[in-house]
């Protein structure tokens, strides 16, 4: 099927506009306009019982997190999220609209990470913070009101690259209990390859381009020879046993369609519960324009029963 309605009157309208694509823009200029777009494309964020900001030390640097708390209660499962945006844009204010839908709708607090962005810090900055502010969530479960045998992590784009980075590393690191769930939202799971049929159908023309995730990885990584480091593209890992489950969440007219089926695939091979749900006719980035197209809702609340269902286990 073509682009369903409400994503093919973004796209024309986003054509229309003549602005230059954010990736050609400077980090400062693209940060600032994603601010705005993304905020605007989210819509209003809903009421929620409770929000705290924390500032949390790692050996890559302080990060500032978001809790968001859905109802009080003293002890609830939780997920720690990482926002989209190549590793070169966004935020936790970017993110906040679906952080707020997420924890209300799946009933747990939803742990927001503004990790360091490229170019600035590249590689492995904004992974080893995600990890460590992972364990953080662990090690503070109990004066949090978490559970600490139903951590999840999940993110979007870049986001789900940093969740998937994440679950790697503690399954070869071994100094965190073993993560709970993984949500991957359209995840980054390997490096850049034009050539696969994703790359090739909707390299262009789809929001996400084939251009633009090539300076993303370039901004990312800095060097080449990290492009196999299973740390920066999951998929690349020696092997996937005693990885969490995983849901996950994949477009339709997206570059990274692909890769997110082989992740996939890939846990599956070890008897890992892998769930895939496609949602037909739209981009990449659709999770984040509910202000813009249905289908981001029934995905937000899809998503939300499927961590719901998985913490009920």
């Amino acid at each position: 099927m073509p682009l369903e309605p409400q994503s093919k009157a973004l796209m024309d309208e986003l054509i229309a506009s003549g602005i230059t694509p954010r990736y050609l823009m400077t980090p400062e200029e693209g940060r600032k306009y994603a601010l705005s777009a993304f905020v605007e494309m989210a819509g209003p964020p809903e009421p929620i019982y409770k929000i705290e900001d924390r500032t949390i030390t790692t050996h890559s640097g302080n990060v500032k997190v978001r809790i968001y708390t859905p109802a009080d209660k003293p002890k609830m499962p939780a997920l720690v999220y990482f926002h989209g945006g190549g590793w070169r844009f966004g935020s936790i204010e970017t993110h906040e609209a679906p952080c707020r839908t997420l924890a209300n709708l799946a009933g747990c607090k939803v742990i927001s990470v503004d990790y360091s962005l490229s170019p600035e810090y590249p590689f492995p900055v904004a992974m080893e913070q995600s990890y460590n502010a992972t364990k953080w969530v662990y090690d503070n479960a109990a004066s949090l009101g978490i559970d600490p045998d139903k951590i999840a992590v999940g993110g979007d784009s870049a986001g789900g690259n940093l969740a998937a980075s994440t679950c790697v590393a503690a399954r070869d690191r071994g100094n965190l209990p073993p993560i709970f769930y993984q949500v991957l939202i359209y995840p980054v799971v390997d490096f850049y390859y034009p050539g696969t049929a994703s790359y090739k159908e909707h390299g262009t023309g789809y929001f996400l381009t084939a251009e633009a995730m090539k300076i993303y990885w370039d901004s990312y990584l800095g060097r080449t020879e990290d492009s196999q480091n299973a740390y920066a593209a999951p998929l690349s890992a020696a092997g996937f046993e005693d990885m969490p489950p995983a849901l996950i969440v994949l477009a339709q007219y997206d570059p990274l369609y692909d890769e997110g089926v082989k992740y996939a695939e890939k846990l599956k091979v070890e008897g890992i519960p892998a769930k895939v749900l496609t949602y037909e006719g739209v981009m990449h980035g659709f999770w984040g324009m509910a202000a813009k197209i249905d289908l981001a809702r029934k995905a937000h609340a899809d998503v939300a029963a499927e961590l719901r269902k998985a913490f009920a286990q």
